[in-house]
Formats: C-alpha cells, structure tokens, sequence
C-alpha cells in the first residue's frame, strides 16, 4: 500500500520528522494514510518517547494535509519557494 517511517530523529531533543507515501492511487482516500499517521504518532510518543512530530507538505496537497490535520498536526508556518515540483 505505501511506507510511513521517521527520519532525523534528534534524541536530544526529542522530536522527528515524520514520512508517508501511499503508492497506488487507488488507495488514496479510504483512511489509509490517516490510519497509519495516528499509529505512528502514537508508537514516536508512547515507545520512543518523543516529544514533537512534525512533517513538510506541499500547499496544493489539500488531501494530505486534511489526514495530517484529522490526526492533530496543525500549521505552523509557510515555506515560500522551498520546494520546486514540475
């Protein structure tokens, strides 16, 4: 169905930045992706013990950001011209 895994995960400070893909389209959509966001936060908070999550998503991806915000992520801020997609 896809991959979800933590990455730079600072110790110290205890937070980490969260990845998710869901491969096929046909997958997208049916609570997948929210489903395994919730269970990873809740294995980084609960199991590894960190503190902070976050995550970097492109502002016309208005699906992913409507899962990340079902799950508790909120806005933080905006990175103009941080990513370039053709």
């Amino acid at each position: 169905v896809g991959n979800i895994y933590l990455r730079d995960i600072d110790w110290q400070s205890r937070r980490a930045e969260i990845h998710i893909f869901l491969g096929s389209p046909s997958v997208r959509g049916q609570g997948f992706g929210q489903e395994a966001i919730a269970l990873m936060c809740d294995h980084a908070f609960t199991s590894l013990g960190l503190r902070r999550i976050y995550l970097f998503v492109l502002a016309e991806n208005a699906p992913a950001i409507h899962a990340y915000e079902r799950v508790g992520f909120r806005e933080e801020g905006v990175l103009r011209r941080h990513a370039v997609k053709e």
